[in-house]
């Protein structure tokens, strides 16, 4: 997919869930209310609604 975006700057941030204290993320899960929390901290400084 990255190679359709070659205006842009790619970051990937790999989420491992051992690192987060869970046993697996999954695709959906990532918003759901248990596992959510601690995905999108990760992810509101790169939306710039958190400082880095």
């Amino acid at each position: 997919m990255h190679s359709h975006y070659t205006g842009t700057q790619v970051d990937v941030k790999v989420l491992r869930p051992e690192q987060q204290g869970l046993r697996a993320v999954g695709h959906f899960n990532f918003f759901h209310a248990k596992t959510g929390p601690r995905g999108w901290a990760l992810s509101l400084p790169w939306l710039g609604l958190a400082p880095a």
